[in-house]
């Protein structure tokens, strides 16, 4: 274990995906769930994975994952961190297929070998915390990973090198900006409700509410304030939290799925104007603060209430 005196947390960088709507997203064909977090989480692939597109067009030296894996890099990606002598990456064999069924040969598989210790558990229904491992437990690799996480984290001389070649599609945040998320005991739903930019949410609120009429053991409804969604300047979303016992919030699930399918019509020209669309939940599961991040969840989140 090297020594890692005068080293501080807060200098390291996370290392993610920038949600870019123009970039092509890609998902393995050939995986199960089981095998797709032993990858994510540093293990061999057994055989080589074959991934197509599922959204977006454009090429990246980054591309990422619609689920857990395969995050594949471009060949200028490897030759840059070979170059710079960047240790704890490894790449893997992959088959990446565009929407033309043309396979993509200039990327490979890319996984984070390097490790520190668990990060601290967060705080319990308490707000939010930060990634403030402990560095004695870092294994000095410039791509590194907590134990028992996807979560990827970074050295300073690493984020300089992707800075400094224009990496595109990769995020690259100091880990002293970025909130942890917070555990919740009590089981929950999240509904995101998508809109025409400007609608009027009302109606769709009042729905919402309609549809939850008579169930006791729900806590207030949480609603965040309405952002861009990741369609385009012409949809924006709200995101809804709901928690509180675990019958009623079945129930809850219950009579969403209904809601979620139906939508509403504009009642001007017969177009939606608003939808809901039912996403993650668990009991419990990690979850960001309730803001636009609730969209991206926790890999390891299943089934409703399973």
């Amino acid at each position: 274990m090297p020594r890692n005196d005068g080293v501080r947390w807060d200098e390291f960088f996370m290392l993610g995906d920038p949600v870019e709507r123009r970039a092509l997203r890609i998902a393995s064909r050939n995986l199960d769930r089981e095998e797709s977090l032993s990858i994510r989480r540093g293990g061999e692939p057994a055989r080589t994975v074959v991934a197509r597109p599922t959204h977006g067009t454009q090429l990246r030296d980054f591309l990422w994952p619609s689920s857990i894996v395969p995050v594949v890099v471009r060949e200028r990606v490897v030759d840059l961190l070979t170059s710079e002598g960047l240790t704890g990456w490894r790449t893997y064999d992959v088959e990446v297929f565009d929407r033309d069924g043309i396979r993509l040969p200039e990327f490979v598989g890319f996984q984070v070998t390097g490790h520190v210790g668990a990060v601290p558990d967060p705080p319990v229904d308490g707000g939010p915390a930060y990634f403030d491992f402990d560095v004695e437990t870092w294994d000095g690799s410039d791509f590194f990973r907590p134990e028992d996480s996807g979560t990827w984290f970074i050295s300073p001389r690493a984020e300089r090198a992707l800075r400094a070649a224009n990496v595109r599609n990769v995020s690259v945040r100091p880990i002293a900006d970025v909130e942890r998320p917070y555990l919740l005991r009590e089981p929950h739903l999240f509904l995101r409700l998508v809109m025409r930019a400007g609608a009027d949410v009302a109606p769709a609120l009042e729905t919402l509410r309609e549809t939850l009429a008579g169930l006791d053991g729900l806590h207030p409804v949480a609603v965040a304030d309405r952002v861009r969604h990741a369609d385009g300047p012409k949809r924006e979303a709200v995101i809804v939290h709901i928690v509180g016992d675990r019958e009623p919030v079945i129930e809850a699930y219950d009579r969403l799925r209904r809601i979620t399918a139906d939508g509403w019509a504009d009642a001007d020209n017969g177009e939606r104007d608003t939808s809901w669309e039912l996403t993650r939940t668990g009991k419990p599961f990690l979850t960001g603060v309730l803001s636009a991040r609730l969209a991206a969840f926790d890999e390891g989140a299943g089934h409703p209430l399973r």
